[in-house]
């Protein structure tokens, strides 16, 4: 192999195939990197949740970077060796701003996902119907998403915010641009 040591692998469209599946032959490649001694890592931006169905596939990795950056995560012993959460005021600001819209939320914390129960059962109406069955069965579904956020503000890492068409994802954009956030 070449003289680089580190290996870091996105999950969508890098690591899994258009299936979502990791092929066999993606796990050899891994294999034979950690086994020649280079030290191979996960960095996505899905949350710790959102990784359940791949463990089995991904135990010898040591170490994911989740939520875009927002979690280290040990995974030999199962322990989040880092986390950023966001400003508060910001999560306030953000809440106040898409008070009266169409918007699915999903957010991280602690490095567990939650949304509302309602809009995942219509991820289709919000253009992420691919990723339904993915939150169905590996986050936190509860009944109200704005108070859940409100209870929880403290220790958001990561907020995705889905919208009903792509002119409303990008006046959504616009109404945020003053934000620090993407």
């Amino acid at each position: 192999m070449n003289d680089y040591q580190l290996i870091a692998f996105d999950m969508d469209v890098t690591l899994l195939d258009g299936k979502k599946q990791i092929t066999i032959k993606t796990q050899h490649a891994i294999n034979r990197a950690l086994k020649s001694g280079k030290t191979v890592i996960l960095s996505t931006g899905r949350g710790l949740d959102e990784l359940n169905e791949y463990r089995d596939i991904l135990k010898d990795i040591p170490y994911f970077i989740c939520e875009s950056g927002a979690c280290v995560y040990d995974n030999f012993n199962d322990e989040i060796l880092y986390s950023n959460q966001m400003d508060a005021s910001i999560i306030e600001e953000i809440l106040t701003i898409t008070e009266h819209q169409d918007l699915m939320f999903y957010y991280i914390a602690n490095g567990r996902g939650y949304s509302e129960i309602e809009k995942v059962d219509h991820m289709d109406h919000y253009q992420m119907e691919i990723y339904q069955p993915l939150l169905k069965n590996n986050i936190r579904l509860v009944s109200n998403i704005r108070e859940h956020i409100k209870q929880h503000i403290a220790c958001i890492e990561k907020i995705n915010i889905f919208t009903v068409t792509p002119e409303e994802r990008i006046k959504l954009q616009k109404s945020v641009s003053h934000l620090p956030v993407m």
